[in-house]
């Protein structure tokens, strides 16, 4: 004997089907608003053109980019940065003391085009080699964007678009900035 009189089961299972389908697609709207995955990308050199990433991701920048680099020998990058501050974006750029003379003709460059440049003279060695940008996305890996890192050498970048990393490496970012020193090009680094 049926417990719903009259047709009421089937109007009953309808509900049900209705209701677990509206659950399904509801749900995981509401789960990955709360806890997005980052979007990652990576990058192999030497045949990878790590390079274009960078530069894809400077040139995409609106308001900051934020770089700690161990060396910077790629004019490209150099060109790059250049031009975002041309276009008003704030550019920070933290280079290791060991400047060889093919970095200081970048920071140079970089110096010229009112780029802000800081030496990192507290650590033996500021071996980071990161990019922030926009508070957004980070560039980081094993690239020392240097022309044998992109060109020669087994190198890799990975790209992450999360704001939740883009913050803690934006933090470390300025612990460096707040102990370097300011580079000019009128004084040897």
């Amino acid at each position: 004997m049926s417990r719903f009189p009259n047709g009421l089961r089937a109007g009953a299972c309808w509900c049900a089907l209705i209701l677990s389908f509206s659950l399904v697609l509801w749900l995981p709207g509401l789960v990955s608003a709360q806890t997005p995955c980052p979007i990652v990308e990576a990058c192999f050199s030497p045949k990878g053109n790590c390079a274009a990433v960078v530069i894809r991701e400077i040139d995409a920048a609106k308001k900051e980019i934020l770089m700690q680099a161990y060396s910077l020998t790629l004019n490209s990058i150099s060109k790059g940065l250049f031009g975002a501050k041309g276009r008003g974006v704030d550019v920070r750029v933290i280079v290791d003391k060991k400047v060889s003379v093919d970095v200081e003709k970048e920071l140079k460059f970089l110096d010229h085009a009112g780029v802000s440049v800081r030496i990192d003279r507290a650590h033996t060695s500021a071996h980071n080699k990161v990019f922030v940008f926009d508070g957004g996305c980070v560039i980081t890996g094993t690239n020392n964007f240097a022309k044998k890192g992109d060109q020669k050498n087994a190198e890799n970048i990975v790209v992450i678009v999360d704001k939740k990393t883009a913050i803690r490496y934006s933090e470390n970012f300025n612990l460096h900035w707040a102990h370097s020193k300011d580079y000019s090009s009128k004084v040897s680094p």
